[in-house]
């Protein structure tokens, strides 16, 4: 009855959320665009390594209040000295990647386009010992409708390259490295903060036009569409043309060879170093199957083209990245036919997955990570279950699979607690940041997904991805796409508890009992207890001796679960969660209990149990 009047309510909602999506898809189409433009002019010296440039910047004032200052990113300075925000946060370090030199990011000259002088008022001591971001105080304000137009001349030193950016020999991967306007929010605040350690990037979107300069016999990928490639004298000049994106990076290599595919109306390229060739395939199908999967479930990639990058050895500082229409990837550059680990697809498939999640939908990735990292997380491995098969999706050799979901509960939710994964980035350190934000977020939308239905689920996030399509969206959007098709108070019983409290499902047997009752029938008694505060439905699966089942209904609302029944047959086993939608139990060995020889399921539950054991002593 339950079943039925939760269908019946929810029914409605979900069709008008579909209408709602078939809408949003059909203005999907190639971007317009933008009023903000940015045409950058810059020239690499891959012998100083660095970049000299001039950024004319025509800014409209989006908001609804008068703009009385500029606020500026100058993200390179977050690698000036050991003493930044970024460098304290990180020691020094991401990705188990040592930072092993220095960079910044010169401002020469920052003025109207009438000729006045900007610079000298700046406020650069935003934050002490610190100058990732610049206050430019204005001689009058900006109307919300009117425009500014700027002109900025800058020198960008890259560090050796770590954290995304830099130089390793003359592999150049050139990001966050011109003077970047914050985001300027609706009503007239803006959007700056430092460089965190754990946090990434956030800014509007904005039309870039790129002229890129670099010695003859170089290649490169940028953001955008090549439009016109030039020699001059010893050098190369190519533009690139981007409409709404809100970045803009760039890699350049003399040893890059080049594979360009078209798949669905997108023009590929992948730019790999030479002895990649026998690993590019999996690249490549990761990127097929991403777009497709991708495009269907989230909307079409409306670019005309997407680069993939893959860095050479010396510079995996720079690996496992995204930028709009840009991806680094990783991984080995060999491949052993028959065994197929996390890499490469893994790594492919989740920068791709953010041109989704960070490209298009352009969340604050340093105030709600979850939103960027953890829905990129979740569609990531939920693609690789798709494709390899559930029990494949993480590891697949000769006579062992692991589920990618699996391995991500055990690091999750087991050993050091972690925080909610719906806090700022700030919050988290770098032994709490991917288990919580990314693998923990995965996990409640997973769990959500096989608990209350994959068609509605995938009705919702799609209608989140399309509804929010160029715009900034913050967890109560999220929560109002699920809410349109699960029912009104869907969020705040299910994704809110568990994504901006970090509450569990923790839940475990307690007892089953099964004897004759003197009739030449057995009486049978289970029991099962909830410890975590999220309360979902669960089910269990009682075994009997002549391999027969009986599944019983354990509904939310309920903290403990009690069942007696008679019954012709012996029931001398449990499996509480027996088609594992419930992600959110740390613990899968309490919930099997056997009177004889363990079930697959058990013997199941007691290596995950192991594992958990090995993760919880080596995280600790």
């Amino acid at each position: 009855m339950f079943v039925a009047l939760a269908a019946a309510l929810v029914t409605p909602r979900a069709t008008k959320a579909q209408q709602a999506s078939d809408r949003d898809a059909a203005i999907v189409a190639p971007p317009a665009p933008c009023p903000t433009r940015y045409a950058i002019d810059a020239a690499l010296d891959p012998v100083a390594h660095t970049v000299d440039g001039t950024v004319r910047l025509h800014w409209v004032n989006e908001s609804s209040a008068p703009a009385t200052d500029l606020w500026f990113h100058l993200y390179l300075n977050a690698f000036a000295s050991n003493d930044t925000v970024f460098m304290r946060e990180s020691r020094g370090q991401l990705r188990g990647v040592r930072s092993p030199g220095h960079g910044g990011l010169d401002l020469h000259a920052l003025r109207t386009a009438a000729g006045v002088d900007l610079l000298a008022r700046a406020d650069r001591a935003l934050v002490r010992g610190d100058a990732p971001q610049l206050r430019v105080p204005l001689a009058a304000p900006v109307a919300p409708g009117d425009a500014l137009d700027l002109v900025i001349t800058f020198r960008a030193r890259l560090p050796p390259v770590f954290a995304r950016s830099g130089f390793a020999r003359d592999f150049h991967m050139i990001a966050q490295w011109f003077p970047k306007l914050a985001r300027r929010e609706a009503d007239g605040r803006w959007a700056s903060f430092p460089y965190h350690g754990m946090g990434e990037f956030y800014a509007d979107f904005a039309t870039y036009d790129l002229t890129l300069r670099t010695p003859r016999g170089w290649v490169v990928g940028a953001t955008g569409a090549k439009t016109r490639e030039t020699m001059r004298g010893a050098q190369v000049e190519r533009h690139f043309h981007a409409d709404r994106v809100h970045d803009a990076a760039w890699v350049a290599w003399p040893h890059f060879r080049e594979l360009t595919i078209l798949h669905e109306g997108v023009a590929v390229r992948v730019l790999h170093p030479p002895g990649h060739e026998a690993v590019l395939p999996r690249h490549l199908h990761a990127v097929r199957e991403g777009l497709t999967r991708f495009g269907r479930a989230f909307g079409p990639y409306p670019y005309p083209t997407l680069t993939v990058v893959l860095p050479p050895r010396g510079a995996e500082g720079a690996a496992g990245m995204e930028y709009p229409t840009l991806i680094v990837s990783g991984g080995p550059w060999f491949d052993v036919p028959g065994v197929r680990t996390p890499f490469p697809e893994e790594v492919t498939a989740h920068e791709l997955a953010h041109e989704w999640f960070y490209g298009l939908v352009a969340t604050n990735e340093v105030q709600w990570p979850m939103l960027d990292e953890g829905l990129t997380q979740w569609a990531t491995t939920r693609l690789l279950a798709d494709v390899f098969g559930e029990t494949r999706s993480a590891i697949a050799l000769p006579g062992l699979t692991l589920d990618a979901f699996e391995i991500a509960r055990l690091f999750a939710l087991r050993g050091r607690p972690t925080p909610a994964p719906g806090q700022p980035a700030y919050a988290f350190d770098d032994s709490t940041y991917g288990r919580s934000v990314y693998l923990r977020t995965a996990l409640v939308l997973e769990t959500t997904r096989r608990t209350f239905g994959a068609a509605r689920f995938d009705r919702a996030i799609g209608h989140y991805a399309r509804a929010q399509r160029f715009r900034h969206p913050v967890p109560a959007d999220l929560f109002a796409s699920f809410d349109a098709v699960f029912g009104a108070d869907f969020s705040a019983r299910t994704l809110a508890p568990a994504l901006l409290r970090g509450e569990t499902a923790d839940a475990h047997l307690v007892r089953l009992e099964s004897a004759p009752d003197g009739r030449g029938r057995f009486r049978t008694d289970v029991e099962a207890a909830r410890t975590g505060s999220l309360e979902l439905p669960l089910s269990l699966a009682l075994r009997a001796d002549d391999g027969r089942t009986r599944r019983l209904a354990w509904p939310p609302g309920m903290p403990r679960f009690r069942a007696t029944f008679t019954a012709p047959e012996r029931y001398t086993a449990a499996i509480l969660d027996p088609d594992r939608h419930n992600l959110l139990d740390a613990d899968a060995l309490d919930g099997t209990l056997s009177n004889r020889p363990a079930p697959p399921g058990a013997f199941f539950a007691r290596v995950l149990a192991a594992l958990q054991a090995l993760v919880a002593t080596v995280g600790a």
